[in-house]
């Protein structure tokens, strides 16, 4: 009887230990989620990071929002590659809008260059392009 009563204190231990694993695991990822489109939004520069406006953009409730701002440098360094991942989804963002310009209305010479070129920016374009797209 004894016996029995140990492996269920065991067996209920451990099970409260998974869920705390679990538990820590799920936040982890959010945390990550949340800052990752944090700094999408951060390197963008269209808004003031104090801005509703921002929050919005980045999908987290508010509370998380402001744990983000608060917290800001801790958990970049705590999540070191989270800045460069973010910096090249912008990059990626940017090539993706000038490819759709170029291949919808930029000249002969920018549509070939763009249709060979995974990432394009502004400096593969022509001047005449240049100044119709980003003007």
């Amino acid at each position: 009887m004894c016996l029995k009563r140990k492996i269920d204190n065991i067996t209920e231990i451990k099970i409260k230990q998974t869920k705390n694993d679990i538990t820590k695991m799920l936040n982890t990822d959010r945390e990550k989620d949340i800052l990752y489109n944090y700094e999408i939004i951060r390197q963008e520069g269209n808004y003031n990071m104090l801005d509703p406006r921002a929050r919005e953009q980045t999908g987290c409730m508010k509370k998380e929002y402001n744990y983000i701002i608060e917290n800001y440098t801790k958990l970049i360094s705590k999540y070191p590659n989270i800045k460069g991942r973010a910096s090249k989804y912008s990059t990626n963002k940017k090539s993706t809008k000038i490819s759709k310009l170029m291949a919808l209305q930029g000249n002969k010479k920018c549509k070939e260059v763009v249709s060979k070129k995974l990432d394009v920016s502004k400096s593969d374009l022509c001047k005449n392009c240049k100044k119709n797209f980003f003007t």
